[in-house]
């Protein structure tokens, strides 16, 4: 291919355009948690538990929380970590594994059925307080970081998450094949 005064003025411009997108196409989508679906239980709103996950701290600083064994569907998954993103921040996987934070798809194969995830700091049970219960909601290809900052000293022991799956598909529960 001859290479013509036109090819010398667009080159350029097509490099610089790349050099601009690239940067967005590099990066996940972020978000901070700012859904509530209201103050009670996410089982009011109509979700099924997923898991608990319990702290595992490393002598770095940094945690990990991963679905505790009397969950066997999801053991062993990490649901979110802390002082990873940045420090001080406690990030939730994406359940679904499209975008942003989330290393695989940890619900199932397709997460066809699923709409969206709730994450409690401590238990989000329904028969618990609601002065007591500290959740937030996201879409389950979202990812999002708590807004509040930690410490190592103050980071919950325990995250409780939730799934609500779509109406239609609520036969289909985790573990099962979709």
């Amino acid at each position: 291919m001859l290479w013509t005064p036109h090819h010398l003025l667009v080159a350029p411009a097509l490099f610089l355009l790349a050099a601009q997108l690239a940067p967005q196409l590099a990066l996940a989508d972020h978000h901070v948690c700012s859904w509530k679906e209201g103050l009670n239980s996410p089982f009011e709103y109509g979700y099924d538990r997923s898991c608990m996950a319990y702290v595992a701290k490393t002598a770095s600083g940094y945690a990990d929380y991963r679905c505790a064994k009397e969950w066997p569907t999801t053991y062993g998954i990490l649901v979110a970590d802390f002082n990873v993103l940045s420090p001080g921040r406690l990030e939730f996987a994406a359940a679904c594994g499209e975008n942003g934070y989330a290393l695989t798809k940890w619900v199932s194969p397709s997460c066809t059925w699923i709409h969206s995830m709730a994450m409690c700091l401590g238990r989000g049970d329904p028969h618990r307080p609601v002065k007591e219960i500290n959740c937030f909601y996201m879409a389950r290809a979202d990812d999002c970081e708590w807004p509040a900052m930690f410490t190592n000293d103050s980071i919950p022991d325990m995250v409780d998450i939730w799934y609500l799956p779509y109406p239609e598909k609520r036969e289909l529960r985790l573990g099962a094949d979709d």
